[in-house]
């Protein structure tokens, strides 16, 4: 049966085949399953996995995939290899040695152990997201707080995830722990509530003990950290934000740790755009001129606050108090 996810303004398609690869892709966006598409003209990419790790990527706009690859995932050490019969080839290190995929048009072949389905699901939702041209998909968490969409940005491991899951332990809606768009010019926020991953230390009170409750595994990340899976609605039982506009009111901006919350209303600038960290994906048919003008609109259309984060329970209750409307 194929299974159909709305994520962001656009659709992915999983069509049936290898079930490991579909199951892969439940765990990590089930809360965006949809019936079908309920909105005609937006876009859509489908993934066919073949059980021997034969994909296919159907997509309706052309792209060099391969150098689309390189540059979504510039740090995993991934090279190009010799071509083969009208095929070039994909090289990935393992802990096994390198094993290669061969890549022709929209076709993927992955030889026996290559570690093809995470990359296939990967590739096929960066498709997705690229083709988007009015969400601007950053590294990012956000919640709901009140009438207030608001969003938190910041290096990996400044507390994006921790602060995003105190505020929603304390009833506010999760927008997104990881990964959230912002639709411009409007400036609302797009909810895409993916399994969250919870790393290792601080963590409020309410979610470790759900974390603990729900016995939930840990996984190891490509960069090295350990961390805990979870699916949001596991965590914070509930309905989960549709697809309507949060506008969005707050950018915060993480500048790390602190024995206690330093919250500081900081003037909208230029400066604040190298804080913002957009997915490759996302800039990928955009101009620079259009990059800049979207992240500009973002921290000039909201008011934006540096944070310095202490307990994640005292610094959502800071937060929910300072910027609750």
């Amino acid at each position: 049966m194929t299974q159909w996810y709305r994520i962001g303004d656009g659709f992915l398609e999983v069509a049936p085949g290898d079930e490991p690869f579909r199951a892969r892709l439940q765990s990590l966006f089930q809360e965006c399953a949809v019936p079908c598409p309920d909105q005609a003209g937006l876009p859509v990419v489908c993934c066919r996995a073949g059980e021997s790790g034969d994909i296919e990527l159907t997509d309706p706009e052309p792209l060099d995939a391969l150098r689309f690859i390189f540059t979504i995932f510039p740090d995993r050490g991934y090279s190009e290899g010799p071509p083969a019969g009208g095929w070039r080839t994909l090289v990935m290190p393992t802990p096994d040695g390198p094993r290669a995929i061969a890549i022709r048009g929209n076709r993927l072949r992955a030889e026996p152990g290559a570690p093809w389905r995470a990359l296939a699901g990967n590739v096929g939702v960066n498709r997705l997201l690229r083709l988007q041209r009015e969400v601007l998909f950053l590294h990012a968490a956000a919640v709901e707080l009140g009438r207030s969409g608001v969003l938190f940005v910041g290096p990996k491991g400044h507390g994006k995830t921790s602060l995003s899951l105190a505020l929603a332990a304390r009833g506010h809606r999760l927008l997104g722990d990881e990964l959230c768009g912002v639709r411009t010019p409007a400036l609302t926020l797009v909810p895409v509530r993916r399994s969250v991953a919870v790393r290792e230390g601080p963590v409020a009170a309410a979610v470790g003990a759900r974390l603990d409750a729900l016995a939930a595994p840990r996984v190891r990340f490509p960069d090295g950290t350990l961390r805990r899976r979870a699916s949001p609605v596991e965590l914070f039982p509930g309905p989960a934000p549709g697809n309507g506009a949060v506008p969005l009111s707050h950018v915060v901006f993480l500048r790390g740790f602190a024995p206690d919350c330093l919250l500081e209303e900081v003037r909208p600038s230029r400066t604040l755009l190298a804080w913002l960290t957009p997915l490759a994906s996302t800039l990928w048919s955009r101009t620079p001129a259009d990059s800049v003008r979207q992240l500009l609109a973002t921290v000039l259309g909201a008011r934006c606050w540096t944070l310095r984060a202490g307990h994640p329970d005292a610094t959502a209750d800071r937060l929910s108090a300072t910027l609750e409307a």
